[in-house]
């Protein structure tokens, strides 16, 4: 164990001697100021910039020990300018006096770029998108750049296993249950998406292919604001959705707080044909989800000190869903005769709960950067799942065929509990950034499921499908990050050592037990240089784990209808991937990037072909991966009141099966974005956006995807000195973001279609009041890891 310590913290440390300024920001009655900008000058010309932190910190390094001049400014506060000869590590603290006749409004010329490329991330502005407002979390992810999202998962194109964060803290959900939460989450309440495609050592090691981490607004001026936002959203029927936000800042405290109410009626269809022997199965669903969610978020900041502060949060998201899904599948024998009718119906019924509380400690030990962070947070989260099952065949469209009806009821009850601890100590030395820290993780998970089998109304408890199952996990984990810039080079170094041990326990008729430990190791390296101011070259590399979700770790069975059910399988294993990217950036605006990536172990349900025609979805580890991928991305602002965003990429994947089953697959692919936002007038109170992306096919696992492509239109009015915000969005304007695929088991080939009503228009309106000068102030890592699972 001590020369795995050894190799997290003994990396070599080179470089040349550089002298850091810093210091502390405050006004006239010592109240520190953030988001200042700290500006160096020598002879006029810029050497160093930086901004001050939400405690008015701020910290900066030169290379020479010459006559410098600084300068703080900031829009409400009178710019200040010192000259000083440094030659050594100094501390300059000042105080800015704040103007007397504050301007109610101001017109910038420039606006920030929509999407900003960085050397491990993208991070998108979601501020300045006109089709993000009145919108929801997931939606915005549907439409951010390289992310494709359906029904029920999240992930990039040509990759799977990304994770989903908000503000760095980890979702403790997976699937429909992520998808479901994230549309509780307004986008008014959203400041910037980042996705992140090579984490250092102090995320998350969860995530084959990376990180989504989404961004919110706070406010860290004196004084109130509020948010009340209304949308309705129309397709087949109709959504509507609530919330309002307000915080409060006064001394030393900060309060942020939000509810929000969304109801309304979804619909989705689905189509698989299915090719036996024999037989052509032709099932076609349609299910009707009436839905109420309810959320509620409170978050409390004390500044004890100027260098301790402390933050109190809770979080509460309830949701409940009745679906109701009608199956008509035309059964036709080798001469394409039909043979019979099965018709079915579920009805199902879904309450979720979540709470999360959480205790977070920001010490900075002095103005040189060193600094402590502390978190820890509570997950309380359960659910209730009661569904009606029936089926009846027939030998015609009237006449019934004996003996084959059938009805069935479920109820599942699920608890899962989740406590986590989080350490982060910044100790830079010399010219370096070092980061180490640790977590620990303890995972609770019960489910008690119950089957009833019956007909005419008469139902008697199936014993032997009704499991009682836990899942305990622990984890430890320790990391170390170091960073280094010198000259035209920069360096992070990283690793995070994690030791996971799960227990489980299955009780039916009979008991099955398991027991697994293992140790991982993930490091991480960045390497950047840059040529020239036009020319800049990255190098990136870094390991990745996917641990199964907790539903695909549950055996009980999930019926889809009489003839399909899905089941997890608590032996699965976690996958394994190795992530290497090198990219080109010419003139900030043109980015070349070359990545590969390799997994091994993964995982998902897939068909198992049982008698009487009847498909279990079983979990297991059956497949390992290769994708190569190269993407390039261009902004192009030629105008004042015209901004483009342009990515493509092409990508060719290797995916060879572990069991006997299925065939290896290959397949080449592209995807084309354009964004395109657009200005009116020079007072930017009407604009538009316009967005469309084609994805050619493609392969995940066993299934071969046909092409897709999307068209959205929005726009938008500011109007009463922008405290009113009109919008107009209508997403997938041509009817095409549909998913077809198509899978090849045991030589018996389904086609598969679904169509969740992605073509909708929707009005919204948001009104804000108070201090309106909202800025972003980007908390700390919790580093959960429970995301997708």
């Amino acid at each position: 164990m001590k020369i795995l310590f050894y190799i997290m913290f003994l990396f070599p440390l080179t470089g040349f001697a550089q002298i850091f300024i810093s210091g502390k920001v405050s006004d006239r009655n010592k109240m520190p100021i953030p988001f200042v900008n700290v500006l160096i000058k020598q002879d006029s010309l810029l050497i160093a910039q930086t901004t001050t932190d939400t405690l008015g910190n701020y910290r900066v390094k030169i290379n020479k020990a010459v006559s410098h001049d600084l300068f703080f400014q900031d829009i409400n506060f009178k710019r200040q300018r010192l000259s000083l000869l440094i030659a050594k590590d100094t501390i300059v603290n000042v105080e800015l006096e704040e103007v007397s006749n504050k301007l109610n409004e101001v017109l910038i010329s420039s606006r920030k770029n929509l999407i900003e490329r960085k050397a491990d991330k993208y991070v998108i502005d979601v501020a300045n998108s006109v089709t993000a407002m009145g919108s929801d979390a997931f939606t915005l992810l549907g439409k951010t750049p390289g992310v494709r999202t359906s029904s029920r998962e999240i992930g990039l194109v040509g990759k799977s296993g990304v994770m989903v964060t908000i503000d760095g803290k980890v979702l403790q959900l997976s699937g429909e249950d992520l998808v479901s939460f994230l549309k509780t989450i307004p986008s008014s309440d959203i400041a910037k998406i980042e996705v992140i495609t090579n984490p250092s050592a102090s995320y998350e090691a969860q995530g084959s292919s990376g990180v989504l981490n989404i961004l919110t607004k706070k406010n860290s001026q004196e004084g109130y604001s509020a948010t009340v936002n209304l949308s309705y959203k129309q397709h087949r029927y109709a959504n509507f959705n609530e919330n309002a936000s307000v915080v409060f800042n006064k001394g030393g405290w900060s309060l942020n707080g939000g509810l929000s109410f969304a109801s309304g009626t979804d619909l989705e269809r689905n189509e698989i044909d299915t090719y036996y022997p024999g037989q052509t199965w032709y099932l076609q669903g349609t299910g009707i989800d009436k839905n109420h969610s309810f959320n509620s978020n409170l978050d409390i900041q004390y500044r004890i000190s100027d260098q301790t502060q402390v933050n109190f949060s809770f979080s509460g998201a309830n949701k409940k869903s009745d679906k109701k899904t009608n199956y008509t599948t035309n059964i036709f024998n080798i001469n394409q005769h039909l043979d019979s009718i099965s018709n079915g119906i579920t009805a199902l019924d879904r309450k979720n709960r979540q709470s999360l509380f959480g205790f977070q400690l920001n010490h900075r030990f002095n103005s040189d950067g060193k600094s402590l962070a502390v978190v820890t947070e509570w997950l309380d989260r359960g659910e209730n799942r009661n569904q009606n099952l029936w089926s009846q065949n027939y030998l015609s469209s009237t006449e019934n065929q004996l003996g084959s009806q059938s009805e069935a009821r479920t109820e599942n009850k699920a608890g899962l509990g989740v406590f986590t601890i989080n350490t982060e100590l910044k100790l830079p030395f010399d010219g370096y950034e070092l980061s180490v820290g640790g977590k620990a993780t303890f995972i609770n998970l019960r489910n008690n499921s119950k089957i009833f089998e019956g007909l005419n109304g008469q139902y008697v408890f199936n014993a032997a499908q009704s499991p009682v199952s836990t899942y305990r996990e622990n984890r430890q984990a320790v990391f170390s990050d170091l960073k280094k810039t010198f000259d035209k080079w920069k360096f992070q170094l990283g690793l995070r050592m994690e030791y996971t041990q799960t227990r489980g326990l299955s009780a039916a008729i009979q008991k099955t037990s398991f027991q697994k430990d293992y140790l991982q190791l993930f490091p991480s390296l960045s390497i950047g240089y840059s040529l020239n101011e036009n020319n800049n070259f990255d190098l990136t590399y870094g390991r990745r784990i996917d641990r199964p979700g907790f539903r695909l770790l549950n055996p009980f069975r999930v019926y889809v209808n009489a003839y399909d059910y899905w089941e997890g399988n608590p032996f699965l294993r976690p996958s394994l991937t190795n992530n290497l990217s090198i990219s080109h950036t010419f003139h900030h605006s043109f980015i070349t990037t070359f990545s590969y990536s390799n997994t091994k172990d993964n995982f998902e349900q897939i068909a198992v072909f049982q008698p009487n025609n009847v498909v279990a979805h079983q979990a297991l580890n059956y497949m390992n991966t290769s994708v190569y991928q190269l993407m390039l991305t261009k902004s192009i602002r030629t105008t004042g009141w015209l901004e483009s965003n342009v990515q493509l990429q092409g990508f060719y994947k290797e995916n060879l099966a572990k069991i006997n089953s299925i065939s290896d697959t290959k397949l080449k692919g592209w995807y084309f974005m354009i964004n395109n936002q657009i200005l009116f007038n020079e007072a930017k109170t009407i604009s538009a956006e316009l967005n469309f992306w084609y994805q050619s096919s493609n392969i995940e696992l066993e299934a071969i995807y046909g092409k897709q492509y999307n068209l959205d239109l929005g726009l938008k009015f500011l109007l009463f000195k922008k405290d009113l915000s009109l919008g107009l969005n209508v997403s997938d304007v041509l009817k095409s973001n549909s998913q077809r695929f198509s899978t090849r088991v045991n030589a018996i080939r389904q086609n598969f279609y679904n169509y969740w009503e992605p073509r909708f228009f929707r009005w919204s309106l948001q009104y804000k009041f108070g201090n309106k000068k909202i800025k972003y102030d980007k908390p700390n890592r919790s580093n959960s890891e429970e995301d997708r699972r």
